[in-house]
């Protein structure tokens, strides 16, 4: 079985949904209802295309300030003078070449190129579908200067449209502008081009360091240190005027936890010292923890002995 569906529907460029039933003369077969999803391409081109200059983006345009061209020609004459504050606007449709009904196409630019640089400017044309789906353009020259790098001069106005559905896509010469961007600040002016930012030498960045806080005087900072040491100076103060003896803790009953005792006092004094100089808090407090269980054990049995020693002492007097 065959069937010409473009030969007899005609269709448009687009998807559609081709339904088939099949229903069998004889018994014993069921009838089958298969779809398939068809995508038609075709060729498309452009119409109703009009050039105009206006002082507002959404004024109106008067039917001699319309520039219209058909395709595929390139309007003649003087090119279309737009100034520095002015708005170029472009409209135009796209049509199947078969059909010459007016569709959407997914991709539709005006491509403005410099014909002295060649430097390119691409805005993308939205269709109107209230509109008889008509695109429209408004360009600001004012607001898109940087955009074409300030530089005035003719420029090639190209109409470019591309779909999946329209085979082949085509660009089209419709005209040549005369883009005037003078009086232009001298900021804008001095503004690096976007394609040389990357590479201009950017400004010298200067940075001065905070001057360092003044030290105090050397007689301020040995009191200081008088001060830090003086608790540990009246220790040793105090056990000179209390006469202490730590002979005893080095009898030989004892000598060990003696020895223990005093050696995990002076382990502790070198742990404070060195928080001070290096250690954080809390490292401090861990080998602190450490350092407590021996020296709870070993002053515990070295003052138990001291003591059993003394009420030994006591009894035999």
């Amino acid at each position: 079985y065959r069937i010409d569906f473009v030969g007899i529907a005609k269709p448009d460029v687009g998807f559609y949904t081709l339904n088939l039933k099949v229903v069998p003369k004889g018994t014993g077969f069921s009838t089958i209802e298969p779809s398939k999803v068809l995508k038609v391409l075709g060729a498309a081109v452009p119409s109703d295309f009009e050039l105009a200059v206006t002082d507002a983006k959404d004024s109106r345009i008067l039917e001699q300030a319309r520039n219209k061209v058909k395709y595929p020609e390139t309007l003649k004459g003087t090119p279309v003078r737009v100034d520095k504050l002015q708005y170029l606007r472009v409209s135009f449709r796209v049509r199947s070449k078969e059909s010459n009904k007016a569709i959407i196409a997914d991709q539709a630019f005006v491509r403005l190129t410099n014909l002295k640089t060649k430097n390119e400017a691409v805005f993308a044309a939205v269709p109107n579908v209230n509109e008889d789906r008509l695109y429209n353009l408004a360009i600001g020259m004012d607001e898109n200067a940087p955009t074409f790098k300030y530089e005035s001069g003719d420029y090639k106005l190209e109409l470019i449209v591309g779909d999946a559905l329209i085979n082949p896509p085509f660009t089209w010469e419709a005209a040549t502008v005369s883009l005037n961007f003078k009086n232009t600040p001298s900021s804008a002016k001095t503004t690096p081009k976007p394609e040389s930012r990357r590479t201009a030498s950017l400004p010298e960045i200067t940075h001065v360091f905070a001057s360092p806080q003044p030290l105090p005087t050397k007689s301020i900072s040995s009191a200081f240190t008088l001060a830090v040491l003086s608790p540990f100076l009246v220790f040793l103060l105090g056990l000179l005027i209390v006469g202490a003896n730590f002979k005893r803790l080095f009898s030989t009953s004892h000598f060990f936890y003696g020895v223990g005792f005093l050696t995990c006092i002076a382990a502790n004094a070198a742990l404070i010292i060195i928080y001070w100089l290096r250690l954080t808090m809390i490292t401090t407090l861990g080998y602190l923890g450490v350092l407590s269980l021996p020296t709870i054990f070993f002053g515990n049995r070295a003052l138990a002995n001291l003591a059993w020693e003394r009420k030994e002492k006591q009894k035999s007097h």
